[in-house]
């Protein structure tokens, strides 16, 4: 029989880590509970709007009015769905599909490629390896500095946003990233 010295700075570490694993999933509770109650609230909506439409009259009344509100549940359940974290068991199985591991071609998610991209704040090295990764630094190389410059303003807009090419020109010009004439020229290439 072997004997390992003992470590008392082991078990610190452990509960440490067990303190923060309940605390973390107090956390996730308290979000799940947030969360569902939201989705419920629009749910409920979404279920009023559709009740509320006469499926005998939505051929010969116009339906626009319902259109900003179904975009404005969708807008918000989208906001909720990025909250969300990332908890499934298909990590390693992302990651494998990332760096071309994946054996499975058959897998297009709906005519959509899905794409693992661990994040830069977690680990560079996993993100450098990915092949999308060295896509896209090629095609950022191939631009030229003022384009570089409007792509990399892109970084200070919320994610999943609409952003209209009229406030992005004004912004770029009074950044001094584009000049006042030809700016709108100019944006239509970059985008």
């Amino acid at each position: 029989m072997t004997h390992v010295a003992f470590d008392g700075n082991l078990i610190a570490r452990l509960q440490y880590h067990f303190r923060i694993l309940k605390l973390k999933l107090g956390k996730l509770e308290q979000f799940q509970t947030n969360v569902g109650g939201e989705l419920d609230t629009h749910l409920f909506t979404l279920q009023s709007l559709i009740t509320n439409l006469d499926s005998s009259k939505v051929a010969s009344l116009p339906t626009y009015w319902i259109k900003s509100d179904l975009e404005g549940i969708e807008k918000k359940i989208s906001d909720l769905l990025y909250q969300v974290p990332l908890l499934s068991g298909k990590l390693e199985t992302q990651k494998a599909t990332a760096y071309g591991d994946h054996d499975d071609e058959d897998e297009d998610h709906q005519g959509k490629a899905y794409v693992y991209l661990p994040g830069i704040h977690m680990n560079v090295k996993d993100l450098t390896k990915c092949e999308v990764f060295r896509q896209v630094k090629q095609k950022f190389m191939e631009l030229d500095i003022e384009q570089r410059g409007c792509l990399l303003s892109f970084a200070v807009f919320p994610e999943n946003r609409d952003v209209h090419r009229t406030m992005l020109m004004y912004w770029w010009i009074g950044e001094g990233i584009l000049p006042v004439e030809g700016a709108e020229e100019a944006v239509k290439k970059v985008l």
